[in-house]
Formats: structure tokens, C-alpha cells, sequence
């Protein structure tokens, strides 16, 4: 969109703003005030013409009044010149009174037609503050309506949330951590049962490979020695069982899916019950040998 068709559109939605909010009259108010303020200008105009033309007329007649008395005061001297001036002065003395009437009367009513622009302004003013208050008072009411209406929304929005979308969620939730922590005990269980038979198929080929061929109770001599012989398979069943618990140990690291501190105990408990169950469990066979 261009930026001209969007300043129209901008003023048209501001025209139709002004009408649903009635500022639409403000503006008409604001028009008629300013015509009167410059109609109160041409009258003003109008006025200092009047008054100059009228304080022409005072100041000709001033003029020739004066010239009048002037002859006046000389009239023994007079020559034909002056009354010929005389008689002129007296016939425009008539000329003279009349525009100064009429200058008068002017201006008298270029003042009054001023004073009654004045406060035709005046009122014009008046009732558009009027108007413009009421407007202001309109739109605050409906500002706070709106803004009382958006926090009843709020509240709902959050009771909504709060009674219906939260504990949804917390549904989903649990049953997707029950769905994963069922999966994946039962991969572990799995894993653990393959350890463990493997390490029992372990456990059985070292006791067939430690078994010894019956001795005669009767020789001690050579009981010693075989005692020797037994606490020397003793040395190497313990270094096979260390390599079979770093083997196990490893294997644990990779099916390891817990990270809790008590999965990990119980299941470092039952591997070290296990190795230190087969340790005493070969002692006390060799010893019984």
C-alpha cells in the first residue's frame, strides 16, 4: 500500500471517528469561529475607515469654521476677494456638516456592527469550549467503560486459565512423563536383564573354570601348597572380578536413562551387593577346597 492511499484511508477513518464521536460538530464550530474572527477583521477594517473619514470631516469643518471667524474678525477690511471667500465658506460650511454627519453615522454604525461581530465571536467561542468539554467528558466515559470491560476480560481470560487451560495442561503433562518414564524403565529393564544374564553366563564359565578335582583329606602336606595354589586363584578371581566391574560399569554408562540421584544408588547398591556376593562367595569356596 502506498503512502498517499494510506494517508486517505488514514483521514477517512479520522472523518468517521469524528462523526461517531460527534467532533464532527466541534469541527463546524471550529469553522464558524474562524469565519467570524475574520469577518470581526474586515469589520475592524471597516471601522478605522469610518473613524478616519469621520475625523476628516471634523478636521475640514475645523478648517473652515476657523477661516469663517478669521474673515469675521476683519470685516471692516474686507475686499470683494474676501467676501467672495466669505460666501464660498458659507455654502461649503453646509457641505461640511453634512459629511460630518454622515462620517458620523458611519462610523457610529461600523463600531456597532464591530461590537456585535465581537461578541458573536465571543459566544462562538463559548460554545465550542462547551462542545469541545462535553466531548472530552464523552470520550473519558467511554475510555473508562472500555478500560473496565478490558479488566472484566482480563479476569476471565485468567479464571478460564486458572480452572480449565491449566489443569489440561498439567493432564497432558503428566500422562506424557508417565508415557516416557514407563517406556523408558522398561527399555532400562530390559538392558538390565541382558547385563545380568550376561554377567551370570560370566559368573558360571569362571566357577567351571575354577573348579578343582577333589584332594585326599588325609595329606596335609600337600594341603599347604594347594592352599597356596587356591589364594593365588583367589588374587586372579579378584583382578577378573575388578575387570568384570569396570566392564559392567561401562555397559551402565551406555543403558543409563536415569539421572536421579536414587535410581542411581539403587542400582550402584545392587551391582556392589552382587560383586562383593560373588567375591566372599568364591573366598569361602576356595577355603572349603
Amino acid at each position: 500500500m502506498s503512502w498517499p492511499v494510506a494517508q486517505g484511508k488514514l483521514i477517512e477513518w479520522n472523518h468517521k471517528w469524528n462523526d461517531y464521536s460527534g467532533y464532527a460538530e466541534i469541527n463546524a464550530l471550529k469553522e464558524q469561529v474562524q469565519r467570524q474572527s475574520d469577518r470581526l477583521s474586515e469589520l475592524q477594517h471597516n471601522k478605522n475607515v469610518a473613524k478616519t473619514e469621520y475625523l476628516q470631516a471634523v478636521s475640514d469643518r475645523s478648517a473652515s469654521q476657523r477661516r469663517i471667524n478669521d474673515l469675521l474678525s476683519r470685516k471692516s477690511t474686507w475686499k470683494d476677494d474676501d467676501l467672495t471667500e466669505y460666501t464660498t465658506l458659507l455654502h461649503s460650511e453646509h457641505n461640511h456638516v453634512r459629511a460630518e454627519e454622515r462620517s458620523q453615522h458611519e462610523y457610529e454604525r461600523t463600531e456597532s456592527e464591530m461590537q456585535r461581530g465581537f461578541d458573536d465571536l465571543m459566544r462562538s467561542v463559548m460554545r465550542r469550549y462547551h462542545e469541545e468539554h462535553l466531548w472530552s467528558d464523552r470520550v473519558r466515559s467511554i475510555s473508562t467503560y472500555v478500560s473496565v470491560g478490558l479488566g472484566i476480560l482480563n479476569v476471565m481470560v485468567f479464571i478460564l486459565a486458572l480452572f480449565f487451560v491449566e489443569p489440561f495442561k498439567r493432564r497432558r503433562l503428566a500422562q506424557t512423563l508417565e508415557t516416557r518414564l514407563l517406556t523408558s524403565e522398561e527399555a532400562f529393564r530390559e538392558r538390565m536383564q541382558t547385563v545380568l544374564v550376561s554377567v551370570d553366563e560370566r559368573l558360571a564359565n569362571m566357577e567351571s573354570t575354577l573348579s578343582l578335582p577333589d584332594v585326599p583329606q588325609s595329606s596335609t602336606a600337600h594341603s599347604i601348597p594347594k592352599l597356596g595354589t587356591n589364594f593365588l586363584w583367589v588374587s586372579d578371581m579378584v583382578s577378573w572380578l575388578s575387570a568384570c566391574g569396570a566392564y559392567v560399569a561401562k555397559v551402565w554408562n551406555q543403558v543409563n536413562v536415569f539421572t536421579a540421584p536414587q535410581d542411581l544408588a539403587r542400582i550402584t547398591a545392587t551391582s556392589t551387593g552382587v560383586v562383593i556376593g560373588g567375591v566372599f562367595s568364591y573366598i569361602l569356596l576356595l577355603f572349603i577346597i
